[in-house]
This record gives structure tokens, C-alpha cells and sequence, in this order.
């Protein structure tokens, strides 16, 4: 693959379209229709995000009518057949085409009914989401349907699915994944209070064949040191695109890189994703196994370096074939990127005692470097690149831009073109896991399997922690309670103790 350019200017939407991002509600934003609000819950992502609304008059591009259907519209009201593909659709960002293979990957079409897709087997799921493949039903062409998921309906689209959401519609790089539809379910069904249901909202995505944690995970499949150098310089082109954007990724792992059989990796799963700002920002971020120290040390004004922190620890699993620093805690995660990496001093970590999490951190015994003799078997330059992105200091760690400059890529064997990559059967973690659980209790537990545990989700800790706090004062409250009832048991039983030794008493006199 050529270096000579490494990203490309973020993709620029049509000046008419009404489908354009803007941060307000004012402008491109239109206005939401009576009632839209509400059955969302609050604010309407749609309004806000990709308008139901094109043409000069706010016409709806397509809404619910009195009997359930929905009326596709042409933009500027006219009421006549919908005409996908029209130019007057491309040109307002309308609803998805029925020629949908018309439009490259990375094309944005607009908002449609979930009944232009034929929703199929799930390939995986999360705190605020889960992903289906599908067909367009007109098209043919797979896609990956992503249904956000909303634990607090009231409190309507989680801020994950949001940040997502206007991220993706600004990025523009074959090494990110693209938002290409955004589709709806309406439902005409009502809560216990009356109220109708809110919508369910997919992001529509081209399909990936696989992830890189199932292809890892899968005993068919061993990567050449060609193939690891293909996967890793994609990788790198598409972190360094997102840190000129100034696109903190936040999640980074080997379950968030999607492959398909053309050979082409993309990062995705932007949903704890964000600008980057000069302020602080939530330690609760990176799943806990590519968590870089400075965020389990507690660290809140972070840098781009602990999407770097991630690189390396992918790009060692993919040497190694597995996760590398499976921490169990926090604190058991710092153990073992010390026992790797050397532990925290001025010099190799400047500040690291000033941190919150520093009076935590108990050392058992000295800890000396070791990346590059733990990983010299692989080859030195290998060895040498990843220990240049497991730094402790992030200050020191490698920026993408300079990791594809180091002469890892540059020596024998060189980066295989993508389209030399060998092609797989569809692999994604969660099928891995799922025929892992199968066999395991299909065979009692009788025959060994390689059970490595399902790395921790990072959107778990944040979901979280939103309601730590409040966990915390209701067991206080419960053990407060408790004690009172120990206490008063205790009196009661003095109190009949002094009872029964006065009945004595008198029974003696």
C-alpha cells in the first residue's frame, strides 16, 4: 500500500442538502414535526442529526399516516410516487435509493424504513447496541444494521449513539468505517400509560466479513508477518486520519476492527468517540485490557496517546495471537503492564505520583523492562515499534504519523497488498464465543477449549458509573438500617434480660 497519502480531507456534504450537520437546531437542523419529541423522548435525535424534513416547504420525506403506512414524498411537498435515486433526491439527501448500489460505501443517503432492509442473523452486541447483517431488499447488498439500543427510553438516544452518529457523518477514509443510511421502525404499539412506543433507530453500515478479535480467535486462521505488517499500516493510516481530525477513538481493540475479503481493515464502533478538548474528560474509557496506565492512574486531561497505548497492544496480539494483559481489575491490570513495561518512576513516567490513582498502586517487587525480550522472537524491528507505542510516558509514546514511518514496514517481508490477503470464512467474536460456549456444554466441560474470557466493555463502566453514586447512598442507607436493627435487638434482649433476672428477684423474696 502507497504512503505517499496518508488521509484525505473530510467528506463535504451538497450545500442544499438538509441532511448536512450543523451543532445547533437552528439552519440545515429543520424543525421537528408536532409530536416527533415526544415519541422520542426528549429531543429529537432525527431533528437534530438528519432531518425527516427536505425541500423548501419542510415537507416530510416520509411519516406515519392515520392508518400505519408511511408516505414517501418528493422533496418541496409534491405528494406524487417517491422516486428514489431521483435527482432531486441525491440532491436533499433523501431516503435510500432503490438503486443503493449506485452509491460508493461511503455515501450518506439519508433516513428510510426499516422495511427497505431484511434484517438477518446478529453478529454482535453491546451496552447500546446491537448488530445485525441484512440485505437491501431492492439492491441485494449486504449491510450491517446497528440497532441503537435505549435502556431509558424517556431519557431518549443515549449520548453514545449521538457522538456516533455526527462523528461518523464527518469522517471520510477507507480505513474508517461509513455511515451510509440511517432507517426507522415505526411502531404503532402503546406503554402501560397509553403512550406510543418511541421508534427504533438502526445506523446502516456497509457489511465487514469479519472482525480482527474472531479471526484471532479462529484455530483456521494464522496471520503471515506480511499479513500482521497489511493489517497494522491500515490501521495506522485510519487512527493517524482520526487524530488529524482531531477524533479522540476512546475505544480502540481488536473486536472494534472490521475486515472484510477484500483485505481493507476499518475502525469502528465510534461511540465513545469525541473532539478532541482542552479540558478534562472521563477516565471511564478503553475497554480495561487496552487501557493505557495514565487512565487507569486516573488521569482526566488525556491525549490521542491512549488511542496509541491500544495500537500496541493489537498489534502485539496479532503477534502473539491473543490478548496480552487480560487484567481482572484496575488494579490487577496496572500489575501486569508493569510486569511488562517496567514500573512507574520520574523518569519513565513523569508525574505519575501526582496522579489520583497513585496512592492505590502497591508494589510487590521491583519491575523491569521487557517488551523487546518478550517479543524479539517475532523479530527486532517488531519488537523495537512495539516498544515504542508501550511507553509508559505518553508523552514518549509513538504518534501514528511517525509509527508509519518506523522500518518495521520498510524490511523483509514488506506489507502484502490487500488484495493478496487470503479470504475467510465469515468470522466475527461473537459467533467465536457463541460455538465456544455450544462445544463446551455440548461436551461437559470434558475436552479442553482456549476460554479467553470476553474482554470487558468499556460503555459497561460508563453506564455504570452513572448510577455508582447513587448504589452507593442506597447500601449506606441499607447498612445504616441495619445496624439500627442489630441495635435495637440488642436492647430488646437487655431489656428482657433485666426483666426475667427481676422475676427472679421476687420469685426469692
Amino acid at each position: 500500500m502507497s504512503t505517499d497519502k496518508k488521509t484525505k480531507s473530510p467528506r463535504s456534504f451538497h450545500s442544499g442538502s438538509t441532511s448536512s450537520f450543523t451543532d445547533d437546531r437552528g439552519g440545515d437542523s429543520g424543525k421537528a414535526r408536532a409530536g416527533e419529541s415526544a415519541a422520542f423522548g426528549g429531543d429529537n435525535v432525527l431533528d437534530t442529526l438528519m432531518p425527516l424534513t427536505v425541500g423548501d416547504n419542510s415537507s416530510p420525506a416520509y411519516a406515519p399516516t392515520s392508518d400505519g403506512d408511511k408516505l414517501r414524498t418528493r422533496a418541496g411537498g409534491d405528494t406524487s410516487p417517491y422516486v428514489p435515486n431521483s435527482a432531486e433526491a441525491y440532491h436533499h439527501g433523501g431516503l435510500a435509493s432503490d438503486k443503493f448500489a449506485d452509491y460508493p460505501d461511503h455515501t450518506f443517503t439519508g433516513c428510510s424504513p426499516i422495511e427497505d432492509y431484511r434484517i438477518l442473523e446478529k453478529l454482535g452486541e453491546g451496552t447500546f447496541g446491537e448488530v445485525h447483517r441484512g440485505t437491501h431488499e431492492r439492491s441485494g447488498n449486504q449491510v450491517a444494521l446497528k440497532r441503537i439500543l435505549m435502556h431509558h427510553e424517556k431519557e431518549g438516544v443515549p449520548i453514545t449513539a449521538i457522538r456516533e452518529i455526527k462523528i461518523l457523518r464527518q469522517l471520510d477514509h477507507e480505513n474508517v468505517v461509513s455511515l451510509t443510511d440511517m432507517a426507522i421502525k415505526f411502531s404503532n404499539a402503546t406503554d402501560e400509560t397509553g403512550e406510543t412506543q418511541p421508534p427504533s433507530i438502526y445506523m446502516v453500515f456497509p457489511y465487514m466479513d469479519h472482525d480482527l478479535a474472531g479471526l484471532l480467535e479462529n484455530p483456521s486462521v494464522k496471520f503471515s508477518e506480511a499479513q500482521i505488517k497489511c493489517y497494522l499500516k491500515q490501521l495506522l493510516d485510519g487512527t493517524n486520519y482520526l487524530h488529524q481530525q482531531k477524533i479522540l477513538h476512546r475505544d480502540m481493540k481488536a473486536a472494534n476492527l472490521l475486515i472484510n475479503n477484500r483485505g481493507i481493515l476499518k475502525i469502528a464502533d465510534f461511540g465513545l468517540s469525541r473532539p478532541m478538548v482542552d479540558k478534562t474528560l472521563t477516565g471511564c474509557v478503553v475497554t480495561r485490557w487496552y487501557r493505557p496506565p495514565e487512565l487507569l492512574l486516573g488521569e482526566k486531561r488525556y491525549t490521542t496517546a491512549i488511542d496509541m497505548w491500544a495500537v500496541g497492544c493489537v498489534f502485539a496480539e496479532m503477534l502473539k495471537g491473543g490478548p496480552i494483559l487480560m487484567g481482572r481489575s484496575d488494579m490487577d491490570q496496572l500489575d501486569l503492564i508493569f510486569d511488562l513495561c517496567g514500573g512507574p518512576t520520574e523518569e519513565s513516567m513523569p508525574g505519575w505520583k501526582d496522579l489520583p490513582g497513585c496512592k492505590d498502586v502497591q508494589f510487590g517487587k521491583a519491575h523491569i523492562r521487557r517488551v523487546k525480550d518478550e517479543y524479539e522472537r517475532y523479530g527486532k524491528q517488531a519488537a523495537d515499534l512495539l516498544d515504542k507505542l508501550l511507553v509508559l510516558d505518553p508523552k514518549k509514546r509513538l504518534t501514528a504519523f511517525n509509527a508509519l514511518e518506523h522500518s518495521y514496514f520498510w524490511t523483509y517481508p514488506k506489507p502484502a497488498s490487500p488484495r493478496e490477503l487470503p479470504k475467510y470464512e465469515s468470522s466475527h467474536e461473537y459467533d467465536r464465543r457463541k460455538l465456544k460456549m455450544s462445544q463446551a456444554e455440548h461436551h461437559h466441560n470434558n475436552h479442553h477449549y482456549d476460554n479467553v474470557p470476553p474482554s470487558p466493555n468499556a460503555n459497561v463502566d460508563i453506564e455504570n458509573s452513572r448510577y455508582r453514586n447513587r448504589e452507593h447512598r442506597t447500601k449506606k442507607r441499607e447498612r445504616s438500617r441495619e445496624r439500627d436493627r442489630v441495635d435495637d435487638l440488642k436492647l430488646l434482649d437487655i431489656e428482657t434480660a433485666n426483666f426475667t433476672l427481676m422475676d427472679e428477684l421476687s420469685n426469692r423474696e
